[in-house]
């Protein structure tokens, strides 16, 4: 796993404790409703600063969902 620096850590788990994200679909790499690892959120957040910000992983649609439990 990469490192996040002490301030990106804590923005982190904070971003789990309110909302998590998730991949909507399945395919060979994750199961439907799979929670994405500490690498997809890394590659995911490098491209919400673009113009055209991520809307997809793995050919299906990336959706957030209030944590339940």
């Amino acid at each position: 796993m990469q490192r996040f620096c002490a301030s990106r850590r804590k923005a982190y788990q904070a971003s789990l404790y309110l909302a998590k994200v998730y991949l909507a679909g399945s395919n060979a790499c994750r199961r439907a409703g799979e929670a994405l690892t500490e690498e997809d959120m890394d590659f995911f957040e490098k491209f919400q600063e673009r113009k055209e910000p991520l809307r997809t992983l793995h050919g299906y649609p990336i959706v957030r969902a209030l944590i339940t439990t």
